[in-house]
């Protein structure tokens, strides 16, 4: 059995299990889920963009045309998310080309996470563990058909894993830099994913060589998570824009993440994980990680069995950062739970040999595990997959999702460019599918309506821009979830907009709510407010 002194991290521990199995048949396998997932996607490639992905799209518009981020444009994510959409942009601004763009996003991340486990623990966990994980990222449940910000920063992830000792001989110091750099990269993603440093620490901190071997690569490391953050502090400081970028894609989310209670957090998950059928669907991969778990802690190989479930600790520590457990939050967990349940179905596989049970009896049980690890979540999803852009409705409700390239083409009809918009709520596909500049910089709108200190400072700054802009439309959105104003916020903002809609704007189309599910885009005969609820209303100034 490998030993730290042998100059290796977690040196392909299944070696034994391998023997005689060509590799091929687990390449196989990864490949074969690849093409399952591939299909999936193109299922859902016309799914309309939700307000994380709209936000994400128009700052990026913006930015491409000269407008930087947090200073005409505001979100509370790092610019790196931003950045991966402006070069998306670069070759279509359409639903399609966000989607394909997922879909590459999600490709890489397969490819680098059967190197990343192909080095540590051999072929066959490696293609277990890609074809598990793939499938369960592309979950509608997980929100696995969008590109948001934990789908982008997953890749920088495993790359940082991949310039750590894993299954090689230790690696220079440059290999420790490029890991910070990566690490780094993934942080101006998304700020949770500074939890990953907590497995790349434990990889250095246990591996070979002296104590101060071990300082100098931790502080390789550390330089090169510093100089990716630094240069990009530095790049908004010469567009005049640092101060604004710290405050609210570290600090304010810092403070975000802090705001509910725990009685609120477990509430939250218990509803995300019982009431959403997380358990139902994947209750299999569950308690294939759980004998995964219970392998590593019985082996005699002490790194191999703790890195996948420091991995866990840190990929939950992420998912948990904010308390409230969005679907797509999930994203960062799913390849640890994937390995640890490759691992498990990998041990269940030596289980069965070890019966010495005739071969035909052998395939059929492997299949059957095989097919409720990976089929079988997927069969009680056909419905979602089937539904095409309809999943939209489907996954949010009512949520104007379905609207948005209706609203924006209107809006994009009855402006000219240099015209404004206001939006009520954060629907920023709006303001990309119109290509029109939002009047105010709050395109997400969220920290108007809570409980921070500064709620009612920045809804005054919100009123102020949209006054001096003086936007052509108001478009506002009827539905808690878009605006999110919290019972305790200030009522500032929303008081002052229904005056101002009704001193200087006439309402001229309207998203009316015809059905459970369904609505209709209306410009003539609109119904009275007070007789037809409307989902989105839209009102042209006088």
């Amino acid at each position: 059995m490998p030993s730290v002194s042998d100059g290796c991290f977690l040196l392909n521990w299944y070696e034994r299990e391998d023997a005689g199995v060509p590799a091929r048949r687990w390449w196989a396998l990864a490949l074969a889920a690849v093409a399952l997932m591939i299909v999936l996607r193109l299922l859902l490639i016309a799914v309309p963009l939700e307000r994380d992905e709209g936000g994400y799209a128009y700052i990026a518009d913006q930015w491409r045309q000269g407008q930087a981020p947090y200073v005409h444009a505001l979100e509370t994510k790092p610019p790196g998310v931003f950045a991966a959409y402006a070069l998306i942009l670069q070759f279509g601004r359409s639903v399609e080309a966000i989607r394909l763009a997922g879909l590459a996003v999600a490709l890489l991340t397969a490819l680098l996470l059967w190197r990343f486990v192909r080095r540590a623990y051999g072929a066959r966990v490696a293609g277990l563990a890609v074809a598990v994980t793939t499938l369960l990222m592309v979950a509608p449940r997980y929100l696995g058909f969008t590109l948001n910000a934990e789908m982008v920063m997953m890749p920088f992830i495993l790359g940082a894993f991949l310039c750590l000792p894993f299954g090689r001989a230790s690696r220079g110091w440059w290999s420790y830099l490029l890991c910070g750099v990566l690490l780094g990269a993934a942080v101006l993603i998304k700020p949770v994913a500074l939890t990953e440093a907590l497995p790349i620490a434990f990889v250095i901190a246990v591996g070979e060589g002296s104590w101060r071997t071990k300082c100098a690569r931790g502080i390789a490391a550390g330089v090169g998570f510093v100089a990716v953050i630094g240069l990009c502090v530095a790049l908004f400081a010469w567009w005049g824009a640092a101060r604004e970028m710290v405050f609210w894609a570290f600090t304010y989310n810092l403070q975000y993440s802090t705001d509910l209670s725990a009685a609120a957090r477990i509430q939250t998950l218990l509803y995300r994980v019982v009431f959403r059928g997380l358990l139902l669907r994947d209750w299999a991969i569950w308690l294939a990680a759980g004998v995964g778990a219970v392998g590593l802690a019985r082996s005699r190989a002490p790194l191999a069995r703790l890195f996948p479930l420091v991995w866990m600790l840190s990929s939950f520590v992420g998912v948990s950062a904010s308390g409230r457990w969005t679907g797509h939050y999930f994203q960062q967990c799913l390849p640890a739970v994937g390995l640890l349940a490759a691992i498990g179905v990998s041990r269940i596989i030596d289980a069965i040999d070890a019966r010495h049970v005739n071969l035909a009896s052998k395939w059929a049980a492997i299949g059957m595990i095989l097919m409720l690890v990976t089929i079988y979540p997927i069969v009680l999803d056909a419905r979602s997959y089937l539904a095409g852009p309809q999943l939209a409705r489907l996954v949010y409700g009512l949520n104007p999702f379905m609207e948005g390239e209706a609203v924006g083409h209107y809006l994009a009809a009855h402006t000219t460019p240099d015209e404004t918009v206001f939006v009520f709520g954060t629907e920023g596909e709006f303001l990309f599918h119109a290509r029109r500049r939002s009047a105010t910089r709050f395109v997400f709108t969220y920290p108007l309506g809570g409980t921070h200190p500064r709620a009612l400072e920045w809804q005054r700054q919100a009123l102020a821009e949209v006054q001096r802009n003086n936007p052509r439309y108001i478009v506002a959105v009827n539905i808690g979830p878009s605006f999110y104003l919290n019972e305790r916020a200030p009522k500032f903002l929303q008081n002052e907009t229904v005056k101002m809609i009704a001193a200087q704007y006439v309402r001229e189309a309207a998203v009316i709510v015809v059905g459970e599910r369904q609505t209709k885009f209306m410009t003539e005969t609109l119904p009275p407010p007070d007789q037809t609820p409307a989902l989105v209303e839209i009102f042209r100034r006088r």
